[in-house]
């Protein structure tokens, strides 16, 4: 009787360009310095983001024993169309395999996702180049440029995490807003296309279909790619990924100990969910001091969650159970330490202390914990579906690492969602973020998260968001 055998396939997508060459290298040759063997693939879809071609990169062994990489040339390719998807051409032609049932082959996927962050998305375009021509317009002040280019950001942060299409933003009144803030007359035909092209991205929902069609469903999806831990980008997942491991802030292009990650497989191909998340965390830190590297605040800024999505609808369901009961006790007084007020006072109370001044976008656990210091008693229903939290919560969540902090794209800044996210993040709109304007009358927050409550939340916290959380 033969036993059964784990055979990995890990495929990577990587949007390079001559900016981080060095990084890229430590990727491939972190591949390069394993020990050669049958049960591991890597194949990597090399996108050159300036000149729009694609590269099949097949890691392979020569008669005298070396390890190299044989490339394939795609030539030019849209990752970001829905027909004749690249990437699905891509899976489906070198990735794809079924298991064999013959010799009891359990055939593994793990999915890299390496490319620009920020924040905005599994793929981005660069802003600092795309925006060139606005940086050399005379006579306008710089201050506003800069302004221009960190809105259009934000933008993309929710169309790409809120899985948003063009359609649910409105372009039109975005660039005349752009006119105002630069105080020059911006070409409306000509911007609205500059902008539609700056902000592509492959959004958590079209990334799903991908998989989908592409490789019917991976058991590792690896993002190395800013925010992307979120309610809302684990929810479409769900249908295609077992595990994702991603940083909830921002993360350097030098990433994770790949190197760490590749040799845990190779010695161990049977390992599980736990192994693969603990190897992660474990060994995030000494790829930084082994190095020297640059970026040290790849150690300080980084949260990294790894959560199991196979068991993630017990997180759902607990998440609508307390907006379900915040929801329906807005108006109900609690006796606490600082007065008796409703519950609607220590909600914005709880909401102000994670305060973001840029996104709606916050740590959900780190709302909670600010919640329980006023609500917290071990008697009330509150207290149940806090425990409750706590209890899936460490069921779906495999491993961490900390600290991070929950932050802008625009590094530096001193307002902060969360010191230590320690799960996942949430679109919690409070006050009146200015981007969210641009959002069309057809953009409805439940086409994200389904049928919740979280929605009518939000409206009855601030009435000034209704039109953007229907």
């Amino acid at each position: 009787m033969n036993k059964e055998k784990h055979m990995w396939t890990i495929s990577i997508i990587a949007q390079y360009d001559k900016s981080v060459n060095s990084e890229y290298e430590e990727l491939e040759y972190s591949i390069l310095k394993q020990e050669y063997c049958k049960h591991l693939a890597f194949i990597i879809f090399k996108y050159d983001q300036e000149t729009e071609e694609a590269f099949v990169r097949i890691r392979q062994k020569n008669l005298f024993g070396y390890q190299f990489f044989k490339t394939i040339k795609l030539g030019k390719v849209d990752i970001y169309s829905k027909k004749n998807n690249s990437l699905i051409k891509f899976f489906q032609e070198y990735v794809s395999s079924k298991k064999n049932a013959e010799t009891k082959t359990i055939n593994k996927k793990m999915l890299i996702t390496w490319g620009h962050g920020a924040g905005i998305g599994f793929f981005y375009k660069e802003f600092e180049k795309a925006f060139n021509t606005i940086f050399q317009m005379d006579g306008v002040d710089t201050t506003a440029k800069r302004k221009v280019l960190n809105f259009t950001k934000k933008l993309q942060i929710y169309k790409a995490h809120l899985s948003l299409s063009d359609s649910k933003i409105d372009f039109d009144k975005l660039i005349d807003h752009y006119s105002e803030i630069l105080g020059v007359t911006l070409d409306k035909q000509e911007w609205v296309k500059k902008i539609k092209k700056i902000i592509k991205v492959i959004n958590a929902k079209e990334l799903n279909d991908i998989i989908k069609e592409g490789l019917d469903k991976v058991d590792v999806l690896l993002t190395m790619n800013c925010y992307m831990q979120m309610f809302e980008t684990c929810l479409p997942l769900q249908e295609t990924v077992g595990l994702v491991i991603s940083p909830q802030t921002t993360i350097t292009f030098w990433g994770y100990n790949y190197f760490q990650l590749f040799k845990i497989i190779i010695e161990s191909p049977k390992c599980t969910d736990k192994i693969i998340s603990k190897n992660i965390t474990s060994f995030y830190s000494s790829k930084y001091f082994d190095k020297e590297l640059e970026p040290i605040n790849g150690l300080n800024d980084v949260s990294i969650s790894c959560i199991d999505l196979k068991r993630f609808n017990c997180v759902l369901e607990n998440f609508e159970d307390i907006a379900t009961y915040i929801n329906s006790n807005l108006e109900t007084e609690f006796e606490t330490s600082i007065g008796t007020y409703q519950l609607k006072h220590y909600v914005e109370l709880a909401r102000r202390k994670c305060f973001s001044e840029y996104s709606a976008i916050i740590d959900f656990r780190h709302f909670l914990n600010q919640l329980s210091i006023y609500l917290y008693d071990d008697k009330n229903e509150f207290s149940k579906l806090i425990n409750k939290h706590n209890e899936v919560r460490n069921e779906v969540l495999l491993s961490t690492y900390q600290p991070g902090r929950l932050h802008e794209p625009d590094f530096g800044t001193t307002y902060l969602s969360s010191i230590g996210p320690q799960f996942a993040s949430i679109f919690f709109p409070y006050e009146n973020y200015e981007e969210l304007q641009f959002f069309n009358e057809n953009f409805r927050y439940n086409e994200i998260m389904g049928s919740t409550s979280w929605a009518s939340l939000l409206e009855k916290l601030n009435p000034t968001v209704k039109d953007y959380v229907k």
